[in-house]
């Protein structure tokens, strides 16, 4: 088949979960013998970010795959939630992929935009992909600024507020206007083309906030390259038991809805900043340096933003994996590799993530905790998940196992 892979998240300043997964699932279907090119965002799509993310084909940019700077702008400054933006954007994606639909058998959306299903004539083999709440939410992770999980609902009048903090009941009213729009647009796209949601948990929640059925609608875990995963462990520095230290790794985003702002402060609280246990936090985002500067001299180490493989090496070289994400993960690249590297992985019993128990080794290998102050306390309290092997020989979500499954959907 010829396929043509979409994202406005490929090429990007750095390649997230989303990416990572567009990518992997690219390269394993041309190494099984079939044609994949990308069509990515034309604003970023220069230099470095596309020369980094190692795909195999061909990589097409437009500058109409874009996220789009303004509508961010005007949720900033406006407090308003601007649907004719969102809508526009979604517009121009679908008129980009009809330049090139014609070429392929197949034209598979990963993004923000699966409104873009409304735009695309129905002879036209779409597939979209769903890594996030955007088909319901505004904010795409179903949580309240003050960090409680939603507890959604098709007419909440919580869903436009809580994104953007309105002042005055006039926009409180647009917004929760605007989003029901959104909504209505998102019921009509369901219809249209067919869904591939990565985690049961993700699909159940968006379905129901847009009151729609199952029509159209697969699900597909989110998968990782364990090939691409054993290439880049460096065996020869295997030493996480150094000192005998338990050693603790984050691999996240540093942002609000990761947790980990509120696991630290959990864990000064209750005493596990201590120098028998080591924190590492890798990766960057909006609360790096106010939390580096709080808590650095409380042996928690902050690599900043680092490679795939030293991201892989430092999950192979830890004891713990931990993703204290208060949002609704829908299904965590993260935990998906702590577990293949047959790690102790431990989680907030939260969104996809309780799904993943079927890829684990061992029952104990992953372990869920309901609040945070539980998870944070477990690095003390719970027996360390320990193995000898070095790979999860009982894991089956490699994206080798994944792409006939994603391919015989294509051929629906």
């Amino acid at each position: 088949m010829k396929i043509l892979i979409v994202s406005e998240f490929i090429p990007y300043p750095f390649i997230g979960g989303l990416a990572r997964h567009a990518i992997n699932l690219g390269n394993q279907l041309i190494k099984d013998g079939h044609t994949v090119d990308i069509l990515g965002n034309g604003v970023y799509g220069v230099g470095e970010p596309c020369q980094v993310m190692e795909f195999k084909g061909s990589v097409y940019l437009d500058k109409d795959i874009d996220r789009g700077k303004l509508a961010g702008r005007i949720e900033r400054h406006l407090k308003i939630y601007p649907l004719w933006i969102h809508i526009r954007i979604a517009k121009n994606i679908a008129k980009s992929i009809l330049k090139y639909a014609k070429n392929y058998d197949a034209v598979h959306y990963h993004g923000y935009y699966p409104i873009i299903a409304k735009y695309i004539p129905n002879n036209i083999n779409l597939i979209i992909t769903h890594h996030d709440y955007s088909l319901s939410c505004p904010k795409k992770n179903l949580l309240h600024n003050n960090g409680r999980p939603c507890v959604p609902g098709i007419t909440s009048s919580s869903c436009g507020e809580c994104h953007l903090s309105p002042p005055d009941i006039v926009r409180k009213r647009l917004n929760m206007v605007f989003v029901n729009l959104w909504r209505a647009y998102a019921k009509k796209a369901i219809d249209c083309h067919k869904h591939i949601f990565v985690s049961k948990r993700l699909s159940d929640l968006n379905l129901s906030i847009i009151n729609k059925q199952n029509a159209n609608v697969y699900m597909v875990h989110n998968f990782i390259d364990c090939a691409s995963v054993q290439k880049n462990i460096d065996y020869s520095k295997d030493n996480h038991i150094e000192n005998n230290k338990i050693r603790v790794v984050f691999a996240n985003n540093i942002d609000p809805l990761k947790g980990i702002k509120e696991y630290l402060e959990s864990a000064i609280e209750n005493g596990i900043l201590t120098d028998d246990i080591e924190h590492i936090v890798a990766g960057n985002g909006s609360q790096k340096i106010m939390l580096e500067a709080e808590y650095s001299k409380e042996s928690v180490k902050f690599t900043g933003h680092i490679s795939y493989h030293e991201v892989i090496n430092t999950v192979y070289n830890s004891d713990i994996y931990i993703l204290p994400s208060i949002c609704e993960e829908s299904c965590s690249t993260g935990v998906l590799e702590g577990l293949y590297l047959n790690k102790d992985v431990r989680a907030l019993k939260r969104g996809g993530t309780p799904e993943l128990a079927m890829y684990s080794s061992n029952k104990s290998q992953l372990k869920l905790y309901d609040d945070m102050e539980s998870l944070v306390l477990s690095i003390k309290q719970d027996p360390v998940y320990r193995t000898p092997e070095k790979i999860n020989i009982k894991f089956n979500n490699c994206v080798s196992d994944k792409a006939s499954e994603i391919l015989g959907i294509y051929k629906k």
